[in-house]
């Protein structure tokens, strides 16, 4: 006797489900001397509640002597991690952590993924500062946010 399953059909509302999220700066943001973590006016995407996401941030940022820190905020109750390398670094950390870059000279890159669990529905976003106010960190129009389902929890 063989097992018979049922076939769900592929509407377009299960489809759209399935498309990532993709939020990209459309303008550079300059952090001027500020040490306050503040969302980024781009790098927002809006999670479901109870699904498994991955996750890719790339940032294209110009350093000062303030540097960059960086924040990923997650919807309330989401678990999760995250990897990510800089040309000077490497680290891996939980989600809601801040992380900062140190280099001070020339426009630099830096990647950074992972996985969230949503437990209700909200922003995911990141938040930017400086690490010490000084200067000007610019976060360069191109940088991304990416995000897409795994499975749904």
């Amino acid at each position: 006797m063989g097992l018979i399953r049922s076939m769900q059909r592929l509407t377009p509302a299960r489809l759209n489900a399935l498309a990532a999220l993709i939020a990209v700066k459309t303008l550079d943001t300059a952090i001027v001397a500020d040490t306050s973590l503040d969302p980024d006016p781009h790098l927002t995407v809006n999670l479901a509640a109870s699904v498994d996401y991955g996750y890719e941030i790339v940032l294209n940022y110009g350093p000062s002597a303030g540097r960059l820190k960086v924040f990923v905020d997650s919807p309330t109750g989401a678990t999760g991690s995250l990897v990510g390398v800089d040309d000077t670094a490497a680290f891996f950390s939980a989600l809601d952590t801040d992380l900062n870059f140190t280099p001070t000279t020339g426009v630099r890159v830096a990647r950074m993924s992972g996985r969230v669990l949503t437990a209700g529905a909200g922003a995911f976003r990141l938040l930017i500062a400086q690490v010490s106010a000084s200067g000007t960190t610019t976060v360069y129009a191109g940088s991304s946010l990416r995000a897409w389902r795994i499975n749904a929890g």
